[in-house]
């Protein structure tokens, strides 16, 4: 039982200890994006997710179909069904 408990804690550790140099070498790189934001955040509290992109340019990857129904709903974008039914 306590070899297992350590083998655990081990891996746990081993996990955060990646996870944490993936997310200071993430700031490191784009800390010249962090800090634009920053400043927008100053200048308002909240930012739309329109200002977001426009401060930190479009995401590097496609959203989910979910978010980009919210996405699509949200921006006033019609959807396939909604396309499709203007047909």
């Amino acid at each position: 039982m306590k070899w297992t408990k350590k083998r655990i804690d081990a891996e746990i550790a081993k996990i955060i200890n990646l996870q944490m140099e993936r997310s200071l070498k993430l700031v490191r790189e784009r800390h010249g994006e962090i800090e634009r934001l920053s400043k927008k955040l100053l200048e308002r509290d909240v930012l739309s997710f329109t200002e977001v992109n426009e401060v930190l340019g479009p995401r590097p990857f496609k959203p989910q179909a979910n978010f980009q129904r919210f996405l699509d709903e949200v921006l006033g974008k019609p959807n396939e069904a909604q396309q499709t039914a203007a047909i």
